[in-house]
Formats: C-alpha cells, structure tokens, sequence
C-alpha cells in the first residue's frame, strides 16, 4: 500500500510544496488504508429525462402521528442503520474527548494529524470532527469504522447504511472553510468485522458551498445516496445546483442524477421495504416537491405536494403500511399520508 502511494506522488509531482487538494488525497490514503477514486460523472450529471410522467399520488390530511421535523439549522450528529441480520450500527459525528465512544480508532486524532489543512482559528489549530461507526456497548459506541475529520460544517454531515452483505456504506458532506468552502461528496463501503475500509469513491466536487446534508438508504442488494448543493452566498442563481442522486449496486456505482433542480434547503427520503421505491420530498422557496424512483431505475418529475404552500418549510418522509409514506412538515405542523398512484 505504502509503495502504490509513494508511486502516485512520484507520478504526479507531489512533494513537500503540497497543494491542498493533495495533500488531503494523500492524507485520506493513507488512513483510510485506501485510495480514493474519482466517480466516472465527477464534474457532471443527468437530469431527469424531460419526457418522464410527473409523480401522481393522493393525499390524505390527518392528524399528527409524530414529531414534526426538526429545523434544518439543528445539528443532527448521530445517525442509524439496521442490517438485514438485525445489528443496529451507529455513526457519531465528533471527537473522542467527547465520551461518545470506546477507546479505540479515532482516539490519537489531533491538530498535528488531521486529514485536510485547515487554517488557524483565532491563533488555536483547529480540527474538523470525525466519524466514529459501530454498535453501542454500555452507553458509548465501540468503533469498527473511523473515518478522520470532515471538515467545517458540522451540522448534519453524514449518513450511513448496510447493505445485503452486513458492508456499511458511509456518506459524507466535506464541506471546508480552509478551502473556501468546497464541498467534497465521499461514499466509502467498509466491513465492520475486518474493520476495514474496501472502497471508496468520489461522488462530487464543487465550490462555494453554503450546505450539503447527505442521506442513505438500502433496499436489498442497492443501496441509495442523496446529497444536495448550494451556493446562497455568491452564486445564487447557479444553474447546476439541486439534490443530487447515485445507486449503488454488487458490481458498480450508476449514473448521478439531478432528482431535483434547485436551491434545496431541506429534504428527506425513504424507501417502501416491499416494492424498492424511492420517495424524496424536498422544499424550495417556492414551495415542497415529491419525486419517486421505482426499483427498476425509472423517475418520474417532481410535483408540488401542495400547490397551496408556496414557502420553504422543514419536511420529513417515512414509509408506512401498504406501500404508502407519512409526511410531515412544520408548516402548520401538519401530516399527510401520501398513496403513489
């Protein structure tokens, strides 16, 4: 591993007068036992062909059975996945100072070996959070998967899933102020028994990020990942953002797509466990949108869920009896019950 790493630096040039970018490429390397490739589609996506039908469904209003969601500002630094054999893997967001977690992976993480250079704040070093994977054991989590600082924005990271094999899937944001705000999507496949990382790719790279929040889910042997992008700083009206998606498959990744275009703010997806659709309901200023994906791949366009609400509000989705989804938002603190027709 050690030799393929140094004959890449001596392929590319890389040497003390490090670029950012290279240095963290070297430094993701080199802890995570792996390289990272790029995806196929890095600089580019597909839209949602235009000739697709729009998502038709019903409504039903009802009172709330649940929490309404929270607001998407709100730090959300725990996350949770469920194998098919019932183990229950769980991935933190921090530090080890923190008591989250058993001694183990991640414990000697420090400012003297973070995985990107990041630029002093108020004259102290300063170290992104990292992500600590595995099952609970008395109150903290025994680590099985470590993957080392993800940069600045901190407030809902990264996502996690298992797929058919007991294989965690990890998602994550990388999103750092040191390099004006650049967002870096990485999907990394690892097995918690090996303690191993075995792939790991490079989803997405863009600029000026004002916030990415990925999301994964897994239905049989697929799994799917979700991550938006937006500029609401300096590029507004940037043509190319939007919530963005990827399957994964046994043998490869597919096609990204763009499910939909936009400025997103806040989102949520889930999965029907018998029939493998997709529902993603997303919120924009002008208002919250549902879009699906059957089993087989194909999309239909997002349509507005309520051609009533014309804002941005927070939104969650989960799947319900029957093939049906609950979704709620904290406009009005309301919930429906939505049938895919």
């Amino acid at each position: 591993m050690k030799a393929a790493i140094l004959l890449i630096l001596f392929i590319t040039g890389v040497s003390g007068a490090q670029t950012s970018a290279e240095y963290e490429a070297w430094q993701t390397a080199k802890y995570l036992g792996i390289n990272v490739k790029p995806f196929p589609q890095l600089a580019g996506y597909d839209d949602i062909p235009p000739g697709a039908s729009e998502f038709r469904f019903r409504l039903q209003k009802r009172p709330l059975t649940g929490p309404t969601p929270p607001p998407s500002y709100e730090t959300r630094n725990l996350v949770k996945a469920k194998a098919s054999d019932g183990t229950v893997y769980e991935a933190y967001a921090g530090t080890y100072d923190e008591k989250k977690v058993w001694p183990g992976p991640g414990r000697d993480s420090s400012n003297m070996n973070t995985r990107q250079q990041y630029a002093p704040h108020l004259g102290y070093g300063y170290i992104g959070p990292d992500v600590f994977i595995g099952t609970r054991d008395r109150g903290r989590i025994r680590t099985s998967l470590f993957f080392r600082d993800f940069g600045s924005h901190a407030t809902a990271p990264h996502f996690i899933s298992v797929d058919s094999r007991g294989h965690v899937h990890l998602i994550v944001s990388d999103v750092n102020i040191s390099d004006d705000n650049e967002l870096n999507v990485y999907s990394l496949i690892g097995d918690p028994k090996s303690r191993k990382w075995t792939d790991a790719v490079m989803l997405d790279r863009r600029g000026f990020t004002s916030w990415s929040h990925p999301w994964a889910g897994a239905w049989r042997d697929k799994v799917f990942s979700l991550w938006n992008w937006g500029d609401a700083t300096y590029d507004k009206n940037n043509a190319n953002m939007g919530l963005f998606f990827v399957e994964w498959g046994p043998s490869e990744y597919g096609r990204k797509v763009r499910a939909v275009p936009g400025f997103i703010e806040t989102y949520d997806a889930a999965i029907d466990p018998v029939t493998g659709l997709l529902v993603i309901v997303a919120s924009r200023d002008d208002g919250v949108f549902v879009v699906s994906r059957s089993s087989a791949g194909q999309w239909t366009k997002p349509a507005k869920l309520d051609p009533t609400l014309n804002e941005r509000t927070d939104v969650s989705i989960t799947p319900a009896p029957n093939s049906t989804f609950i979704i709620r938002t904290d406009r009005n603190r309301s919930e429906v019950l939505l049938r895919p027709m």
